[in-house]
């Protein structure tokens, strides 16, 4: 049983994401800071921090929303690479790779959705 939003490894694995998001973004042109990156930054950021919130919630209507933010933040950051991969400031490969991650992610927060609804138990009361 998860005591922590912490010990969640869908929030683990977002959180790394994160720190690839902000490791990637740095080399970004510096006039995309206010633009991009900044989008970027923010929306990566949101995903473990909306399952976090997810977790302090102990009725399944609201634990399934803020899971649904994270999984609408996951798509955002995979549109903004997509646009990022456009513009060449990332290569394809590092797209094709970060792209999969996040898809892997959204299945993942997916997958426990499935399970709140199944088991009708609130995010803190599952094992992951």
């Amino acid at each position: 049983m998860a005591q922590s939003f912490n010990e969640l490894r869908i929030w683990q694995i977002s959180e790394q994401l994160v720190v690839k998001i902000y490791k990637m973004t740095d080399i970004f042109p510096k006039d995309e800071v206010y633009n991009i990156v900044s989008q970027l930054r923010r929306a990566a950021v949101s995903i473990p921090t909306n399952i976090a919130e997810a977790h302090g919630r102990y009725h399944d209507a609201e634990t399934i929303h803020f899971l649904y933010n994270a999984r609408g933040s996951a798509e955002e950051v995979r549109s903004l690479l997509m646009t990022s991969l456009d513009l060449g400031y990332i290569t394809n490969d590092i797209f094709q790779q970060t792209n999969e991650e996040y898809l892997n992610l959204i299945r993942s927060i997916n997958s426990f959705v499935r399970a709140i609804r199944k088991t009708n138990q609130p995010i803190n009361q599952l094992s992951d």
